[in-house]
């Protein structure tokens, strides 16, 4: 009896042990198909050196990124392209297919390649690029230096919440009368502020995937 039993068991034990190794891998793919459009990622495909990218579509086995590093492309069509990426991503999918898309600033796009007023400056495999699941070794979305304006009256608002409301209760738990609140507000809004422009300004490199 223990013959046909002990052979099933290791079967069973090895698509067990199998399916649990599949678990967090596909927990992890899952975030790189979760992106979002025209997310600047930083791309290891194996062999190769690490790219930047920006991210088009995935799926459950490819992901599609954009390429605007091209030496022929204009810096008009290298804008146009990357708000086409967040906007429109299905246009590059569509235009692999034989689609043909007119944007901005005379920019033309098709299976043909890229155009700008009705000159060929990329072809379309320069710059859509696709890469099977198996061949990518990590993924990282690229640091981001927000814009310092908008950060300062993120800054600003934000503090208050953060820190000044808090500040105020604390200082008003101190004293009993409003001077303590007050100092304790101004205090609690000025770390607040600072702490929200500098977690608005600058967004660190995010890992997204790597192969096991």
């Amino acid at each position: 009896m223990a013959g046909p039993i002990a052979p099933s068991i290791t079967r069973e034990a090895t698509r067990f042990a199998t399916v649990q190794q599949s678990k967090p891998v596909d927990s992890e793919w899952s975030r790189v198909r979760k992106l979002a459009p025209g997310t600047e990622l930083i791309v290891i495909v194996k062999g190769s050196q690490p790219s930047n990218r920006y991210f088009v579509a995935g799926d459950e086995s490819d992901l599609t990124v954009l390429n605007v590093g091209a030496p022929s492309l204009p810096t008009a069509a290298r804008d146009v392209l990357r708000d086409l990426a967040s906007t429109h991503p299905e246009y590059f999918l569509a235009a692999q297919k034989g689609g043909q898309f007119a944007v901005e600033k005379n920019v033309r796009m098709g299976p043909d390649g890229v155009f700008v007023a009705d000159r060929n400056v990329a072809d379309l495999a320069q710059i859509v690029e696709q890469y099977g699941r198996h061949d990518i070794t990590e993924i990282t979305t690229a640091k981001i230096e927000s814009n310092p304006v908008g950060c300062a009256l993120a800054g600003y608002y934000g503090g208050g919440i953060v820190g000044g409301i808090p500040g105020a209760v604390i200082g008003g738990a101190v004293g009993r009368d409003t001077g303590p609140a007050l100092v304790g507000m101004m205090v609690g809004w000025s770390m607040g502020a600072v702490y929200v422009y500098r977690k608005c300004r600058h967004k660190p490199e995010k890992l997204i995937y790597s192969a096991p």
